[in-house]
């Protein structure tokens, strides 16, 4: 018995293609989240790079697929970590 439809699992490959044959990071995100709202019917998708050094969210390097900015803002503020709050390790 099979999980995954033929159908399904060539969209994963093609995802997985995306992935690996585009070199610019927000060119590749659009397509993913693209070919995932067609998969899975997501209707948002946000990428919100943190540093990893500090923990503190790249709010200037967000990406955002139908997705308003407000909530982004807003959860970039609950969630952010006050500097020197967390230590590696």
């Amino acid at each position: 018995m099979s999980l995954v439809s033929a159908k399904d699992y060539r969209s994963l490959l093609e995802i997985i293609d995306i992935v690996y044959s585009v070199q610019d990071r927000a060119t590749m995100m659009y397509a993913m989240w693209e070919k995932l709202e067609k998969l899975i019917g997501i209707s948002s998708a946000v990428w919100l790079p943190m540093d990893s050094q500090t923990r503190q969210f790249q709010f200037k390097d967000h990406l955002r697929y139908r997705a308003p900015i407000k909530p982004v803002f807003l959860f970039t503020v609950y969630y952010d970590l006050p500097p020197n709050s967390w230590t590696p390790g």
